[in-house]
């Protein structure tokens, strides 16, 4: 989600991420507790079909205006 300068808000919905893992990592279990640091990743984004009309699409994005916003 990115907020405007106005107060609008744009979200976007990646409907398939794949992690994209570099050849030198490894794999670790996670033990409580979870919270304790912020974990990092990056991800790569995959195209689908939207099921609604047939396209291919990478990404969904929606703009929601402030509610005194004047329209």
């Amino acid at each position: 989600m990115v907020a405007g300068s106005t107060g609008g808000r744009t979200c976007f919905y990646y409907p398939r991420l794949q992690a994209a893992a570099s050849p030198g990592e490894t794999q670790r279990e996670v033990e409580a507790p979870l919270f304790a640091n912020m974990l990092h990743a990056k991800l790569r984004a995959m195209p689908s079909v939207d099921p609604n009309d047939g396209e291919t699409v990478l990404c969904y994005r929606s703009y929601f205006p402030a509610k005194n916003a004047k329209v």
